[in-house]
């Protein structure tokens, strides 16, 4: 299983056709805007026969718009969710303890957030949906 990712669709394309594993890139998130992510998924679905999963983001308002943009451009299935942006302070001196000031929460302290996005989705969409990223 190989990801492409990238700002615009003419980006996303290129990876994909390459099946490149996607680049780290602090603080990039993808799929939080409908079209963005629609023409992503179009491009991407016009020059790759695989099955195509498309992970979201939790880092959204409505995780069933963004879920349906990608359904409609011929996703095969979407995965939910990813880690929520969060942040850590240190109250004795008041200042972040993460260097970059956010990192992201995952695991079981996210598993309610988690489980309400995926019902959202299961009830917006008709493609199989897989749940991760919050054991």
């Amino acid at each position: 299983m190989r990801r492409a990712a990238g700002r615009r669709a003419r980006r996303g394309r290129p990876r994909a056709e390459r099946l490149e594993p996607e680049p780290s890139r602090v603080g990039s998130i993808l799929a939080t805007d409908p079209r963005a992510l629609a023409a992503i998924v179009r491009a991407v679905r016009a020059r790759v026969r695989a099955p195509l999963w498309v992970k979201l983001s939790p880092n959204v308002g409505d995780i069933t718009r963004v879920g349906r943009a990608a359904e409609a451009e011929g996703a095969d299935a979407l995965t939910a969710i990813n880690t929520l942006r969060a942040t850590a302070v240190d109250v004795a001196t008041r200042r972040a303890r993460l260097a970059s000031g956010t990192g992201g929460l995952s695991g079981p302290a996210i598993k309610p957030v988690a489980l309400r996005m995926v019902h959202e989705l299961a009830r917006a969409v008709r493609i199989p949906l897989v749940g991760v990223g919050a054991s």
